[in-house]
């Protein structure tokens, strides 16, 4: 679960690859994705300064749209998945639309987990975490976002991303809750599962 709690330049741990035509809820965006070869050849190339351009680019582009400062920085990592990931061209109806999602779903992930299953941490918790993982980063991509946005490291992590570590870090228990309530130890159908009760609450 480590491996989406955010677009690549905040991951903790692991490579999202994506391939295909993915369909968003609400108004239809159908997504098309660069080829598993094209996005490792990506990772395996990009350099800092091709990542701080990327985000450069994103945070200039958000600046323009006309949205209440909570949306900004979903519709920044949108921007940049865009740029990154996808094949498909995002008008800006679609990029908000996307950005909403983003930012519902994960306000709604933190909710269940902690609502119906009991899964809480506390600030103390959460900056250990960081501290002890995200802060330590050497990844070049982790390092120009900061920079990019005109932030500290550790104020990227601790601050402005902190609702995407506190996911991370909540999830480490919940899995184990989720294997006994979902009756397996498949990691994949673990997420998914889940995934699908984010998605009723949402009424998808």
């Amino acid at each position: 679960m480590l491996k989406k709690m955010r677009f690549l330049p905040m991951m903790i741990a692991g490579v999202l690859t994506i391939a295909g035509c993915q369909p968003v809820a609400g108004e239809q965006i159908d997504i098309v994705f660069k080829t598993p070869e094209e996005q490792h050849q990506m990772l395996e190339t990009f350099t800092y300064e091709d990542y701080k351009n990327v985000y450069d680019q994103a945070i200039a582009e958000a600046k323009t749209y006309d949205t209440n400062d909570s949306l900004k920085k979903f519709i920044i990592y949108t921007l940049t998945e865009e740029a990154l990931y996808y094949e498909t061209d995002l008008n800006q109806d679609q990029v908000i639309q996307l950005a909403e999602q983003q930012k519902d779903e994960l306000a709604t992930w933190i909710r269940l987990a902690s609502e119906k299953y009991g899964v809480t941490v506390s600030d103390e918790e959460l900056d250990e975490f960081i501290s002890q993982g995200p802060d330590k980063s050497d990844l070049p991509e982790h390092q120009a976002f900061a920079d990019a946005l005109g932030l500290t490291l550790e104020e990227l992590n601790h601050d402005y991303e902190r609702d995407l570590y506190e996911k991370n870090l909540m999830w480490l228990e919940l899995e184990q809750i989720l294997k006994e309530e979902y009756k397996t130890s498949d990691p994949q159908q673990i997420i998914e599962l889940f995934e699908e009760e984010v998605q009723k609450e949402l009424g998808n």
